[in-house]
């Protein structure tokens, strides 16, 4: 069951955006577009897990969206820098 792990997804980026909003040398107008985008990603992986629940023998993954995100949360939370966006 893939639940546990979409929810440990979005407890870790809820706490990515914790961390960010405390940031001081960032610019607000990049944080709050980080808290959006991650925000809708936090939709994307709800609205997957739901879909998988739904769907049992549909085999669905959130994988690329996961590794998006830990590739923009990381250069901003451990560099201090906006990471580039592909």
């Amino acid at each position: 069951m893939r639940m546990p792990r979409d929810a440990h997804h979005v407890d870790k980026l809820s706490e990515a955006i914790e961390k960010l909003n405390g940031a001081k040398n960032i610019p607000k107008c990049l944080k709050n577009a980080i808290v959006e985008m991650a925000s809708r990603i936090n939709e994307v992986i709800e609205e997957n897990t739901k879909l998988r629940e739904e769907n049992e023998g549909i085999s669905t993954t959130n994988c690329g969206v996961r590794a998006y995100l830990l590739k923009v949360s990381f250069a901003v939370l451990h560099q201090g820098m906006p990471a580039v966006l592909i």
